[in-house]
């Protein structure tokens, strides 16, 4: 090979890339068990002047009008697939001097594009963020963004559940009054709305699951006293007849790193049915993120499984607030291209988690957002400050977390091997809605190697005339041969060899025992492609009627 081709043959997908989304994987997500889950956060927070909301005006994206100065967001969405229904001009600011936009959470629409995007991409549901101090102001609009995401998710078949946010300042508000608004505020929920009765309501135990966010974090802002704590928990447990799962700090085992390990707290945390620490902003690399498994993942989850608890853990793409708190670095946790939250997702399955939690799906205020961004500077608003997905080097596709979230969910349920390495060539392949269906399959039998197929080293592909044969030689050297003339070879004996794999994303690829590429036909990007070997001696990967690559050899 030339130094192209072992460029090319490095940066060859190290996994069995992702057919195309089947309608087996369509189907509705399984609500009755967290056990396999890959869940998002979602906030559903953002408004703006003209989308209905009783309010008539910008939530979230700003503090006023948006402006350069005025942002409370680094990272810019991609409205790309978003209806009109959802969009909003923003004034005074432009991308490529055009009119910029961005878009408020209050229309169905958004409900129905952000959950089929969590269809098209396998995310199985979203836990739904319902801030305590926010209640008044989602009570106002009459649920109306709650009853929509309900709607969506039962329509795209994910599944959801309520996650209650407790912070709040805790010197103005006393125990009982606070006990009284959620007491309240569920009885709300489930009895008027309804939501528990929807088919699409997340359980565990035969029982829905209501999360607590922000118990024991040592601070005025969070539930800090564990008195309170207990009496919220035993109260959802016992009269709302609940699953409860607890947000608590990390390293909750020993009491909670900023609680002062309080040991008033160990009792609480034992008596939660899921624990869900939280992660985010607590490393800042690979390497911290290693450390971070040792040191809490897998501690935690003796833990767990000592107190008879489920363990969710919670992963983050990157963190950046700069515009949100104008003294914070810009890019301050950057996401490495996702190699930073693939990371994360294969330490909490090695260490033993059946669940996981990204934050977030639409967190665009500290930049942790995995919905699609803009990929490059020049996508988002001429002015201000913006963190785009160029941000580390890359040239990504602004769904790029999205894809890697759809590789995350086929982990944790089982569909593929856990892998150190984040996939070269993520995703299901499709985005739209309906996905596209795949390639036609090839003719099975004698000469060929469809999609997603190991080839035998030291055993030989035959062609269907017999004259022809393929030997993966266990040299290193793959080799075509008619009798004993070889035709036709890769180039590469004296390597040590693993496997050859005839990948889903249509790239035929050979693998040393450590799992590097070596060799390719740098033909993916093409999923559904397979390998024939000819009755003419040409060995070609196909895309339908449509060659890919060929070895060259004919007409022998």
């Amino acid at each position: 090979m030339n130094i192209l081709q072992r460029w090319r043959a490095v940066a060859a997908s190290v996994i069995l890339a992702a057919p195309l989304m089947t309608p087996a994987q369509a189907q509705t997500v399984d609500s009755s068990t967290l056990v396999g889950k890959v869940l998002v956060g979602y906030q559903a927070w953002f408004r703006c002047p003209g989308d209905g909301s009783p309010g008539n005006g910008w939530s979230h994206w700003s503090n006023g009008a948006p402006s350069a100065g005025t942002l409370a967001i680094d990272a810019y969405p991609d409205l790309g697939g978003l209806p009109q229904a959802s969009l909003c001009t923003v004034p005074g600011m432009t991308v490529q001097g055009q009119p910029a936009r961005l878009f408020s959470s209050y229309p169905k629409e958004t409900a129905d594009t952000h959950f089929q995007w969590m269809r098209s991409y396998g995310i199985d549901g979203a836990l739904l963020q319902r801030f305590v101090s926010d209640i008044p102001w989602l009570r106002s609009e009459k649920d109306v963004v709650l009853q929509n995401l309900r709607n969506a998710a039962e329509r795209y078949g994910r599944t959801f559940a309520i996650e209650y946010d407790l912070s709040m300042d805790y010197t103005q508000v006393s125990d009982d009054a606070l006990m009284a608004k959620l007491q309240e505020d569920w009885q709300h929920l489930a009895n008027e709305l309804k939501l528990t009765a929807s088919p699409a309501y997340l359980k565990q135990g035969g029982k829905p699951i209501v999360s607590l966010w922000g118990l024991g974090f040592g601070d005025a802002n969070h539930v800090n006293r564990p008195a309170l704590g207990q009496r919220i928990v035993d109260w959802f447990k016992t009269q709302a007849q609940v699953t409860v799962m607890g947000g608590v700090p990390g390293g909750w085992k020993v009491g909670g790193r900023s609680s002062s390990a309080d040991p008033g707290w160990a009792a609480v945390y034992a008596s939660l049915d899921v624990v869900q620490p939280w992660a985010v902003g607590s490393f800042g690399d690979a390497a911290g993120a290693d450390n971070w498994k040792a040191q809490v993942l897998q501690p935690d989850l003796a833990q767990a499984r000592a107190n008879k608890q489920l363990y969710l853990p919670v992963i983050f793409p990157g963190f950046s607030w700069h515009n949100l708190m104008k003294n914070a670095p810009q890019n301050q946790i950057p996401r490495d291209g996702g190699r930073f939250l693939w990371r994360q997702a294969f330490n909490a399955r090695d260490a033993g988690a059946v669940a996981v939690k990204i934050a977030m799906f639409d967190e665009v205020n500290e930049s942790t957002a995995i919905f699609k961004v803009a990929s490059k500077r020049s996508a988002a608003p001429d002015q201000g400050y913006w963190l785009t997905l160029d941000a580390d080097g890359r040239d990504l596709p602004s769904d790029w977390y999205l894809r890697l979230a759809y590789e995350v969910a086929r982990v944790y349920s089982g569909q593929v091997a856990n892998g150190a390495t984040m996939p070269a060539n993520p995703g299901p392949g499709s985005t739209t809605e309906p996905p596209a269906p795949p390639p036609p399959p090839p003719v099975s039998g004698c000469g060929v190697v469809p999609a997603n197929t190991l080839l035998p080293v030291n055993r030989p592909l035959n062609s269907c005339d017999g004259r022809f044969q393929l030997w993966m030689q266990s040299d290193g050297n793959l080799v075509l041969y008619q009798g004993n003339q070889p035709l036709w070879s890769s180039g590469t004996a004296g390597k040590a060899v693993g496997k050859i794999a005839m990948q889903g994303d249509g790239n035929l690829v050979i693998y040393d025992p450590a799992n590097r590429p070596f060799w390719a036909s740098n033909t993916s990007g093409h999923p559904g492609a397979h390998l024939t070997l000819q009755n003419d001696g040409n060995l070609v990967v196909y895309l339908g009627s449509q060659a890919l690559w060929a070895s060259g050899s004919c007409c022998h």
